[in-house]
């Protein structure tokens, strides 16, 4: 049995339909929508023609006209306009990247969005100051997260770790693990305001997967910090909801 590899334009594939009555049709479907094949493969038709994105999260700044930062799987985190005076069917001049990778999310300072948080893999975060072009990876623990278990780590981050920028004061930035992490200095360190607010079940802490190998992308961390909210009027208020059903609320910034 031989194989012939054929190119495709999307490099995460997840579909493939070939046509029982013609079988030079073909299509196949993926993280950057559907394409379609008219001679078995050879060529296919352009991921560019349809308004597909599997976007995890949507946040927006105060600017006029505002813009919309989204984290996009397997395509990066993209910034594009709420309008645009451009008169085009693909206004690619109007798009940005939005620092971090697939996963985000993307946070900033909604009134001083010139500074712009990424999440990536196992915590990582880009932040991205787009007036200098500066850019610094910073995390809270140097570890490889991928394909260990959940008890083994240090810090549970979860695929899509919130991050919150302070609405109070943009120096204070929050990172979600099992813990509430909060840095006051660019990334540089880090400090954790909360106990474990996770069920800490056992069975959940195990290594997914298996019995060749386990998982190894992150998504299967569990027992982590899912969201982070601050209140509008009190920078000392901030809710943390887990994955496994848990809502914590703290009034003083973090000491109880």
């Amino acid at each position: 049995m031989t194989f012939t590899e054929i190119p495709v334009p999307h490099g995460d594939t997840h579909d493939l339909w070939i046509n029982p009555q013609n079988k030079n049709l073909m299509i196949i479907g993926d993280d950057g929508g559907a394409q379609v094949s008219l001679n078995r493969g050879r060529t296919w038709s352009t991921y560019f023609n349809q308004p597909t994105a599997e976007l995890y999260d949507v946040i927006t700044d105060a600017a006029f006209p505002y813009r919309v930062y989204s984290a996009q799987q397997d395509n990066t985190t993209i910034s594009v306009p709420s309008w645009s005076s451009s008169n085009t069917v693909h206004p690619f001049q109007d798009y940005a990247y939005a620092s971090g990778c697939e996963t985000g999310p993307v946070a900033l300072d909604p009134k001083n969005p010139e500074v712009i948080w990424g999440g990536c893999y196992g915590g990582a975060i880009n932040r991205w100051d787009t007036r200098t072009d500066e850019r610094r990876n910073v995390v809270a623990y140097p570890e490889l997260q991928l394909g260990q278990a959940a008890k083994d780590l240090q810090y549970r981050f979860q695929w899509v770790a919130p991050i919150l920028v302070s609405r109070h004061d943009a120096n204070v930035v929050y990172h979600g693990a099992q813990y509430v992490l909060r840095t006051r200095d660019g990334g540089t360190t880090w400090e954790r305001i909360s106990p474990d607010l996770t069920t800490q079940t056992k069975a959940h802490l195990e290594a997914s997967g298996g019995p060749i190998n386990n998982d190894i992308t992150g998504v299967e961390i569990f027992n982590t910090v899912f969201a982070l909210a601050e209140d509008r009027a009190y920078a000392s208020v901030l809710w943390a909801g887990t994955d496994d059903g848990r809502v914590h609320v703290t009034r003083d910034a973090g000491r109880t």
